[in-house]
């Protein structure tokens, strides 16, 4: 490397936190964070709690990519269906330098079914066993050239995958 470009990678690399801290407003503090799963629990927090303010955050599922806030602190963050959503999307505000989460109280509000024999509409239940099948991937026997078990969603391991799908 010669003198000049040195002297060019040290001058920029002194003045990189100042740029970037120059651009970075003061972190979100929210009192409250809310997480729900899709849109339509999502609503009636939006609606009702006015959350306008709409911060977009690297990670977020593509379905969901903004965190909604309000003036009162109170946030709004939809992870999509399943634990991998909810997850990822958690993951990412928890590293966001946009919220400083450290005070701030979670409240997480989602729906469920419940057999009539054992409740009824607005019943609280809790859990002791979650069966997740929304990130489910399947194969169809048909994709492959030599199948080794008769049902897709049993644990199949084919010597070859065709390239390409009759759908591609």
């Amino acid at each position: 490397m010669n003198a000049l470009t040195r002297i060019s990678l040290a001058a920029g690399l002194a003045l990189l936190p100042h740029v970037v801290l120059a651009d970075n407003p003061a972190p979100i503090k929210p009192k409250v964070m809310l997480i729900t799963m899709f849109a339509p629990e999502a609503q009636t927090w939006i609606d009702r709690l006015a959350l306008k303010q709409e911060v977009r955050v690297p990670g977020l599922s593509a379905e969901y990519p903004v965190i909604r806030c309000n003036a009162q602190d109170v946030c709004l963050l939809v992870t999509g269906m399943g634990q991998t959503n909810a997850a990822a999307s958690t993951l990412a505000l928890a590293l966001s330098p946009k919220f400083d989460l450290r005070q701030s109280y979670f409240l997480i509000a989602g729906i469920a079914g419940i057999n009539p024999k054992h409740g009824t509409i607005g019943t609280a239940a809790w859990a002791h066993y979650l069966v997740e099948f929304g990130t489910q991937w399947e194969l169809d026997l048909r994709w492959t050239t030599r199948p080794k078990c008769s049902s897709s969603t049993k644990s199949c391991k084919p010597k070859r995958l065709p390239c390409r799908t009759r759908w591609n």
